[in-house]
């Protein structure tokens, strides 16, 4: 009674084949990471309805990633990190992320270095309450930020968002990570993310952001680790809180900003 499938990093090539389900009721994790894979991601692999992990990383699956992945409603982490999946073209939203909002445990999604052409379902905010890490940088995902962003602690988007940083973010209450670098952001910094009170880590380097730093972004006890280097910002760096302990390093790129006098 197999429960486990775990071959990571073993040099497999060749597709999954679509029988892969047939005679695995039991399956709870897949482990397929580093290998040579290639082909399409059968959608057969939705049968495996105790599944908990799919981790599909580091190979060469091409193709659009099944639509019926929210059959899995007992998934807990999706992993296609460094692929080459695609989106259905002719959708202009990523329509696969739309179907794991019946993934109610579904806690990590990582989708980074693909071949997305799309942009996040305005409906972002209806999927897993659960869903804490969401990852997918380098992977193709342009237009705005959703304003409904969900309750992540984890946000990793590195791709070609366009926009505002919607101030909504800063309902976030759980969030430890907000990392929005290398992208095209146009937008001031919202007063909000003064209220990302467990925030430990902001990266937004690398936009076209402008206007003042807020001060509100002093109470982050928090925060460790902050990067605004590269942008269009203005004013005087606040030098309050996190900000006490913060290099130039983290500012440059920004020719009107100046040091608190």
């Amino acid at each position: 009674m197999l429960q486990i499938l775990a071959l990571s990093t073993n040099n497999i090539s060749g597709n999954l084949p679509l029988s892969i389900a047939n005679g695995l009721p039991y399956l709870e994790g897949v482990y397929l990471g580093k290998n040579q894979l290639s082909g399409e991601i059968p959608g057969c692999i939705s049968n495996f309805s105790k599944l908990t992990v799919l981790d599909l990383s580091v190979n060469s699956f091409r193709g659009r990633v099944p639509m019926n992945l929210g059959n899995l409603q007992n998934l807990q982490l999706l992993n296609f990190d460094s692929n080459q999946l695609t989106n259905d073209p002719s959708m202009l939203e990523l329509d696969f992320l739309i179907s794991l909002k019946n993934c109610r445990q579904l806690k990590e999604i990582r989708i980074s270095r693909n071949s997305f052409d799309g942009m996040l379902p305005r409906a972002w905010g209806n999927l897993s309450a659960s869903i804490e890490f969401f990852s997918a940088y380098s992977s193709g995902i342009k237009g705005m930020i959703p304003n409904e962003i969900g309750d992540e602690r984890v946000i990793s988007i590195k791709n070609q968002f366009s926009g505002e940083i919607p101030s909504t973010i800063g309902q976030l209450q759980s969030l430890v990570n907000l990392t929005l670098s290398n992208n095209r952001l146009h937008s001031p910094i919202p007063e909000s993310l003064g209220d990302l009170i467990s925030l430990q880590y902001l990266d937004l380097s690398k936009n076209n952001l402008y206007g003042e730093i807020p001060r509100s972004l002093e109470k982050l006890k928090e925060l460790v680790y902050f990067n605004v280097s590269f942008n269009e910002l203005n004013g005087e760096i606040p030098n309050g809180g996190p900000f006490k302990n913060l290099t130039a390093y983290f500012f440059v790129g920004n020719s009107e900003l100046c040091g608190s006098s």
